[in-house]
């Protein structure tokens, strides 16, 4: 069985080099075990640092917060530096509903908050001083729907769960500084544009050994938002393999796996946005605890490869935690 599992995650994390890929999350997946219904509050902190074209180091520790993209109509220019970050942290309020065992309903409300740090910046009339941007607000709703299909073996189960999810332009998209200038729209809460993302889930759960696999893959439609911005259609795959102990009346269900994202340039007002997009491939490890109806989740997302379109800060990590009451 051990021998198994190993080929299986080995193909797997082949397979996602290959074709998938920056920081496009198109939706969070969270599976159970007994795709119950569910109430889940989700804290997730993504970390960008480091330019890929000047050999730096991406760093994860909580002094080296991070940076994703360069907004490229700021009004300013930054002499990239290894000081350079930024951070993404959503806190999401999510519930899940299983309608006769077959239907699947998930209802998304995020909130956001992103700090962009750029260590020199050249603006006149001051030659050169650090800038710090902090961005807080409501992000796009979310509203998704499977269908379950099952088939049993005798010793496992599997679950089919195509489905369609769509992003709700109810988040913030003009938020500005002092100044009242507006902030980049990929650094917004919100995009201001609706988006479909289509959807599909496999389960796999051994019942007499306890142990199985979940993947996951969503592509990303969007349109060009009230802002003007068109983000680009993106892509997401994720594969994971767990186990389960039980004693008494808890669950440890430790998982490990692979998660990538891959997307194209994106527009503001039909001119390409140079600094978005690319293709990003990260190894997963995390833990989930449950007793009765209650389960603490952990995940950690380490960067291995990344192929991001211009200079942009590069992945560092992300952390994800989630308490999830199990209805």
């Amino acid at each position: 069985m051990k021998t198994k599992i190993t080929v299986f995650f080995l193909l797997n994390c082949l397979f996602v080099v290959e074709i998938w890929a920056c920081d496009v999350c198109n939706i969070f997946e969270y599976n159970t075990i007994n795709n119950r219904s569910f109430i889940g509050l989700f804290y997730r902190h993504r970390v960008f640092n480091g330019y890929q074209h000047l050999d730096h180091n991406h760093n994860v520790l909580p002094y080296r917060k991070a940076i994703l993209h360069e907004p490229e109509d700021a009004g300013f220019m930054a002499d990239k530096t290894q000081a350079d970050y930024e951070t993404y942290t959503t806190w999401e309020i999510r519930a899940n509903y299983t309608w006769k065992n077959k239907v699947n309903l998930m209802m998304i409300l995020p909130y956001r908050r992103n700090v962009i740090h750029y260590e020199k910046i050249i603006e006149a009339p001051i030659p050169v001083r650090d800038s710090t941007m902090e961005i807080k607000g409501w992000g796009d709703a979310v509203l998704a729907a499977d269908y379950m299909f099952k088939k049993e073996s005798k010793n496992g189960k599997h679950i089919f769960r195509p489905g369609l999810a769509v992003n709700i332009p109810t988040g913030q998209y003009q938020k500005s500084n002092e100044f009242d200038q507006a902030f980049d729209p990929i650094v917004q809460p919100g995009t201001g544009a609706w988006a479909v993302i289509l959807r599909m889930n496999y389960q796999y759960f051994n019942i007499v050994n306890e142990y199985g696999f979940n993947v996951s893959a969503s592509y990303k439609k969007s349109e060009t938002g009230r802002n003007q911005y068109l983000f680009a259609d993106s892509y997401n795959f994720q594969s994971e393999l767990f186990y389960q102990f039980s004693k008494g009346l808890w669950n440890v269900i430790p998982k490990a796996g692979c998660y990538v994202e891959s997307a194209g340039y994106n527009f503001y007002a039909e001119t390409i946005q140079n600094l978005t997009g690319g293709n990003s491939l990260f190894g997963n490890i995390g833990i989930d605890v449950n007793r009765k109806n209650v389960t603490f989740q952990t995940l950690f997302q380490q960067p291995v490869y990344e192929d991001l379109n211009g200079n942009q800060l590069g992945n560092a990590g992300r952390l994800t935690l989630g308490v999830i009451y199990n209805l």
